[in-house]
């Protein structure tokens, strides 16, 4: 991160050895540094190096927290296996509140994110079945979604199924793009509502009418404008089937070169992108631009032979 320009945002992801095999790499609009540990874990377990608490409180550490605009952990696999949720929640809001007394810019709910914890049949003695274990994951995934609305965090899926995992605990190789989509899509999103978010504060940071009413009734009055503009976006969609290499970011390079006027991208599921406007003409012209298999394999290989250099 040192070396890269202060204008983009850096991120740094904490994860088990899932993160190796990623390939993510900076981009013109933010920087990446991946820490992959094999084995671990949320949890002290016999050995210390590999407790999240520990990595992040150690000396050797500390530039990367002091760089990194936004944590992303996805750690959770070797835990569970090894651990009761009801043991696991108490020490990720530990490590939570530890992190943010040391370095508050992490105290915004967007600064750390947690993924949730994808299915794993690979048990250990504290679990006496594929059953038990499973059940443990889905309660812990679900303490976890308690706990970020708790302490204020946010969580993500990486769209992680059963039918992808290789050998009981690792996700197949040829799955990965499944989460390494998912990441750049959180980069993007994130770097999308912190635009937003400086665009706000510079012009509340203006005089104008707006400055002489209570405060309480300028976030009445915005919170309505927002909810009338987000109802206004969902009377105008149309929705794609997505070849699975598709990223939010070369979506949005794609519609761009092909001068769609669109107003905002949802996050996707299924395979399904659904695009939203603000008008109807904008979403005649988009509609008669976006065949059906306008994002389809052939047409995202062909898009991307042609933006390489």
């Amino acid at each position: 991160m040192n070396n890269q320009p202060s204008s983009s945002m850096n991120f740094l992801i904490v994860s088990d050895s899932h993160g190796r095999y990623l390939g993510l790499r900076d981009t013109a609009s933010y920087n990446v540094v991946t820490h992959a540990v094999s084995g671990l874990s949320w949890l002290y377990n016999r050995k210390r190096n590999l407790c999240a608490t520990t990595l992040l409180s150690s000396v050797e550490f500390r530039p990367y927290l002091l760089q990194a605009n936004a944590i992303f952990f996805s750690i959770g696999t070797n835990s569970v296996r090894a651990n009761k949720a009801r043991e696991i929640i108490p020490q990720i809001q530990q490590l939570i509140f530890d992190l943010r007394q040391k370095f508050p810019h992490f105290n915004e709910r967007e600064k750390i994110t947690i993924a949730l914890c994808f299915p794993c049949f690979k048990e250990l003695p504290q679990f006496k079945d594929e059953f038990n274990l499973m059940f443990n994951i889905n309660l812990y995934n679900e303490q976890l979604k308690i706990l970020s609305d708790q302490i204020n965090f946010s969580i993500i899926d990486l769209r992680i199924t059963g039918n992808h995992i290789a050998d009981g605990i690792h996700v197949h190789r040829h799955f990965n793009y499944i989460i390494r989509n998912t990441i750049i899509d959180y980069f993007n999103e994130f770097i999308e509502r912190s635009s937003i978010n400086s665009t706000v504060s510079i012009s509340t940071s203006k005089p104008s009418q707006s400055s002489f009413r209570s405060q309480e009734s300028n976030i009445l009055r915005n919170k309505k404008h927002n909810e009338k503009r987000k109802l206004k976006r969902q009377l105008y969609v149309i929705k794609r089937k997505l070849y699975n290499e598709w990223n939010l970011e070369t979506i949005k390079k794609y519609l761009n070169k092909l001068e769609i006027r669109y107003a905002h991208i949802p996050r996707y599921y299924n395979y399904t992108l659904r695009i939203q406007f603000n008008n109807q003409d904008d979403h005649d012209l988009a509609e008669n631009k976006l065949p059906t298999e306008i994002f389809d394999e052939k047409n995202y290989k062909t898009f991307i032979n042609n933006e390489s250099p």
